[in-house]
């Protein structure tokens, strides 16, 4: 983001959700500090803030190299346990490190960026399972998010997830 640009974002965020910090959120900022930390990143590179949404969303603004936002609703956050947060804010951060948002995008509408915004959500998640270090975990997000349900409904079937992710025609599953 240009200087103002990311200014205007963090002050929009500030203004409609909490800043994740030390003092007000320790434990979702000891969670960012550890994905930094397995990313190879400064925590200082991250601004996150945490906004009041039942959604399951998070999302990750970076117009350059040297910093992003990160924001996740209030609903993502109290659907995952720490460790599972660490691969949605892990998956986030690495559209950030690989660029994603610094490529000029093809039409929307055309095949081609469909397959290149899959391509980018799996390189994305490779670095969410860096963050997190479990692939049980990483599926578990994913599974999570995919539904928005919580771990007393459901059962960690990963066959049946990654079957029903195959049987979508023209989805590139996970495996």
């Amino acid at each position: 983001l240009h200087s103002e640009q990311a200014d205007r974002i963090s002050h929009f965020f500030s203004q409609s959700g909490l800043r994740i910090s030390t003092d007000l959120t320790p434990e979702i900022f000891d969670v960012l500090g550890t994905v930094c930390d397995r990313l190879k990143l400064k925590t200082e590179t991250v601004g996150a803030y945490v906004h009041a949404a039942p959604e399951i969303q998070a999302e990750c603004f970076a117009g350059n190299k040297r910093e992003c936002i990160v924001r996740v609703s209030s609903g993502l956050i109290n659907l995952m346990s720490p460790e599972e947060l660490s691969f949605v804010m892990g998956h986030e951060i690495g559209h950030f490190l690989l660029g994603h948002g610094l490529a000029g995008d093809t039409n929307r509408d055309s095949t081609e960026y469909f397959i290149l915004n899959r391509c980018r959500e799996v390189s994305a998640d490779r670095l969410g399972l860096v963050a997190c270090r479990s692939l049980k975990i990483a599926i578990r997000s994913l599974i999570k998010t995919t539904s928005g349900l919580d771990d007393d409904l459901l059962r960690f079937d990963v066959g049946s997830f990654l079957d029903q992710m195959r049987s979508q025609k023209g989805v590139v599953a996970y495996a």
